[in-house]
């Protein structure tokens, strides 16, 4: 049963989060789900701080120590995820080498609630990924916002969804990637995770030459259609700074503040 308050809503997104970012990790072949005093940390076994994640706040200088020293011996580039201030921490991450990236805001949106409609339809049709070549495609689309500023990055991304591809029929039903295409070219892209009764919204996502068409709010409201259709009872996000009154606009309630801290690989 869900409780829908601030605390509980809290609960709710963190554990999400946390299911999404280890979810490839824990099924493909090459990937590692490490933990260490509460904190999850991913190795993809690539340099990619889109998969090479750690979600939690460490209790100690050591887990720091130890984290950062795990991803600098394989000269990986990571994103740390705090669901709370690092106020009191800042100082020990930035002497160990991360940066602060960002801060995101926590939303939700119950879906017991009418889904707002979508402003217009404007996509040829939105695929589920179920093959090596929708996987193939998620890829080229996600990997699409990293260039030409980080091939790398973008490179490695496309390697880890073909990856997804080739061990599609292993993959659990709770991580749900949807591909939207115009005239039979990928444009967008949208991630559910759905466990527990919790839909998380991911991966919102438009190279930059398809934007400002109605493409990702297509994808946005298509993956709201498809949580409540799997009778999720509560959707959650993080938003940037940018898109926060996007969501307010379609329902979504602040609940929450989100940081990411970056360590870069060395060249």
């Amino acid at each position: 049963m869900i409780n829908i308050n601030e605390v509980n809503v809290s609960f709710y997104m963190s554990d999400n989060i946390s299911e999404k970012f280890s979810s490839l990790a824990r099924q493909l072949p090459d990937m590692q789900v490490r933990y260490l005093n509460g904190l999850q940390y991913i190795d993809c076994g690539k340099r990619s701080d889109t998969f090479n994640t750690v979600f939690g706040t460490p209790t100690s200088q050591e887990d720091i120590t130890h984290i950062t020293q795990y991803y600098r011996q394989r000269n990986m580039p990571a994103a740390w995820w705090f669901a709370e201030p690092t106020t009191v921490i800042a100082e020990l991450l930035e002497q160990a080498g991360w940066c602060h990236e960002e801060n995101d805001v926590g939303m939700y949106f119950p879906l017991t609630a009418p889904i707002p409609a979508c402003p217009k339809k404007v996509l040829s049709c939105i695929e589920y990924c179920d093959s090596p070549v929708r996987f193939r495609d998620f890829g080229q689309v996600l990997s699409a916002i990293f260039e030409p500023g980080n091939p790398v990055e973008a490179e490695n991304i496309r390697a880890i969804y073909q990856a997804a591809g080739e061990h599609c029929t292993r993959l659990d039903e709770h991580l749900i990637q949807l591909v939207g295409y115009l005239d039979g070219v990928p444009v967008s892209t949208a991630t559910l995770y759905l466990k527990d009764n919790v839909a998380g919204v991911f991966d919102i996502a438009t190279p930059e030459k398809w934007r400002r068409q109605g493409f990702g709010s297509e994808m946005f409201h298509s993956a709201l259609q498809l949580a409540q259709k799997k009778q999720a009872k509560i959707c959650v996000l993080q938003a940037s700074p940018d898109g926060l009154n996007i969501y307010k606009k379609s329902g979504f309630k602040i609940s929450g503040k989100f940081e990411v801290w970056n360590l870069s690989a060395t060249a």
